[in-house]
């Protein structure tokens, strides 16, 4: 009985603000790419993050293809934990993220 529960509650489809709330995390890392280069072409200004700041140092202008495939396995597995909770922190996360690479310009 437990597993025909657990099978029939994997096959709920998840509602379209789940969906959305994914979508505005995609844009928002686009934007972080965006306005990380845009804020890196003013003198003065460098990467914060140490982990990033590596990959812009070895990868050079490709650095954000790390950063895209961490955002693919985000979308890969953010609708089979079927969680709220962490996409959300990620929307909040890069919003100020992406806020505070526009202060920088």
């Amino acid at each position: 009985m437990r597993g025909a529960r657990r099978r029939r509650r994997r096959l709920q489809v998840l509602p379209r603000s789940f969906w959305l709330l994914l979508a505005i995390f995609v844009a928002l890392q686009a934007a972080d790419v965006v306005t990380t280069n845009c804020a890196l072409a003013v003198p003065g200004i460098r990467e914060i993050n140490p982990i990033m700041a590596a990959y812009q140092a070895s990868w050079g202008a490709a650095w954000w293809l790390p950063k895209a495939a961490g955002v693919g396995w985000v979308c890969l597995v953010a609708p089979l934990v079927r969680r709220w909770w962490p996409v959300i922190f990620a929307v909040l996360y890069s919003l100020v993220t992406v806020a505070g690479n526009l202060t920088a310009l």
